[in-house]
């Protein structure tokens, strides 16, 4: 056997072993829920609920392409980034920077702060 060959062996084996590892956690974590229970009472038949799930979702992003979730994710999360950290630190850092020139005792407690 050659070494591409290996590679690839150990490659797959490895994926198999994520996924393996992967439906199984999801599996222990969600099929305590609540909703899986009204559901049936048996935790096999939850378990088996869990895991098609898990696998069905699974497939379903494999499908649409984890390069398209990826780049079009990414973008979103740029978006989501402006508006949800970089909009509410530039708001409250105006302020506060305003409150330290005014407030002299304002002033002292954040340097008694950065002394410590």
């Amino acid at each position: 056997m050659d070494c591409c060959a290996k590679h690839t062996v150990i490659l797959l084996l490895c994926l198999i072993s994520t996924g393996v590892t992967t439906v199984y956690g999801f599996t222990a974590r969600f099929s305590q829920l609540d909703i899986l229970e009204k559901v049936s009472a048996r935790p096999v038949v939850r378990s088996g609920i869990v895991t098609a799930f898990i696998i069905v979702l699974s497939m379903t992003v494999s499908l649409a392409g984890l390069t398209n979730i990826i780049k079009y994710g990414y973008g979103y999360c740029g978006y989501l980034a402006i508006a949800i950290i970089i909009v509410p630190f530039l708001t409250v850092g105006i302020y506060k920077n305003k409150k330290f020139d005014r407030d002299s005792a304002y002033r002292e407690q954040v340097n008694k702060m950065n002394r410590t």
